[in-house]
C-alpha cells in the first residue's frame, strides 16, 4: 500500500495489465495508468540475393516455410508446433520449419528431438539455436509461429510483422491486442495443436491470405508497435508526470 501511494503512473505494456491492476489495485491507492504498447525497430533490408544465399545455406529449395523463435522452453511451446506438424505429415505438404532460440531446458529440448526422431520429422524440423541475426529467418520465412501458454505481450510477434512476415499465434495473452484474426495475423485456441495445424494448412494452401496477413501486419506494427513511436510517446508521458495534462 505504501509502495501505491507513492507511485505516480503505472505505464502498462498492454490494455490486459491496465485492467489486471485496475482489478487488483483498490482505487484509493491505485497510481494512474497508462498503457503503452512496446516498440520493436525496424529491420535491415536484407536483398534477394543475400536471402537466396541464406536459403542455400540452410538447404531450402521451395519449400513451404515456418518459422518459430523464442527460448526454448515449455511455456513458448515448441512442442505444439512439432505435433501439428505430426498431423499434417501424412498430407504430404511441402513443409520445412526452424525452431530458433537458446534451451532454457535442456530436458525439454532433448525431448522434442526425441519426437521429432519418433515422428520420423527429421527433414522437416530443424533446431538452429540461437541466432544473432533473427530477422533473416523472419524474412525468409512463409509464417511465424507464436505458440506461448499466456505471453503477457509478444515482442517477436511484432518484429515478425515489421518484417512482413505472417503470423499465427496462439488467442491469449498479449497476442489478442496484436493480432487481427485473419486480417493481420491468424491466431489459433491456446495449446490446441489440432488447431495450430489447420491454421498452417489454411495459410499453406492460400496464398493471397498469406500476403494479405503480411501487408496488413506490417502497417499494423508500424503503425501501433514502432521503437521510435514508443520512446516518443514515452517521452511525452514523462515529461508530463505530475502535471494535470491528459496523455
Amino acid at each position: 500500500s505504501f509502495l501505491y501511494k507513492n507511485i505516480d503512473t503505472i505505464i502498462c505494456i498492454t490494455k490486459a495489465v491496465e485492467n489486471q491492476i485496475h482489478n487488483f489495485i483498490p482505487s484509493k491507492i491505485r497510481p494512474k495508468t497508462i498503457t503503452l504498447y512496446l516498440g520493436a525497430k525496424n529491420p535491415p533490408h536484407i536483398s534477394k540475393n543475400e536471402l537466396d544465399k541464406f536459403k542455400t545455406s540452410l538447404n531450402i529449395h521451395n519449400e513451404f516455410l515456418i518459422g518459430f523463435i523464442g527460448r526454448i522452453n515449455e511455456f513458448k511451446g515448441q512442442h505444439l508446433l512439432i505435433e501439428a506438424l505430426r498431423i499434417l505429415k501424412p498430407k504430404n505438404l511441402n513443409l520445412k520449419a526452424f525452431i530458433i532460440g537458446h534451451p532454457m531446458q535442456e530436458s525439454y529440448l532433448k525431448s522434442l528431438e526425441n519426437r521429432v526422431k519418433e515422428y520420423r520429422l527429421e527433414n522437416t524440423i530443424n533446431f538452429i539455436g540461437f541466432t544473432k541475426e533473427p530477422y533473416k529467418f523472419m524474412q525468409i520465412c512463409d509464417v511465424m509461429i507464436m505458440a506461448s501458454k499466456n505471453e503477457t505481450f509478444g515482442l517477436v510477434t511484432i518484429e515478425a510483422m515489421k518484417n512482413q512476415t505472417a503470423v499465427i499465434g496462439s488467442n491469449s495473452g498479449g497476442a489478442l491486442e496484436i493480432i487481427d484474426d485473419m486480417n493481420t495475423g491468424i491466431l489459433f485456441e491456446n495449446q490446441n495443436f489440432v488447431d495450430l495445424a489447420h491454421k498452417i494448412e489454411l495459410i499453406y494452401n492460400n496464398n493471397d491470405l498469406k500476403h494479405k496477413i503480411a501487408l496488413n501486419g506490417k502497417a499494423k506494427a508500424d503503425e501501433m508497435f514502432d521503437n521510435e513511436k514508443h520512446f516518443e510517446i514515452l517521452i511525452m508521458i514523462l515529461s508530463n508526470l505530475n502535471t494535470k495534462n491528459d496523455y
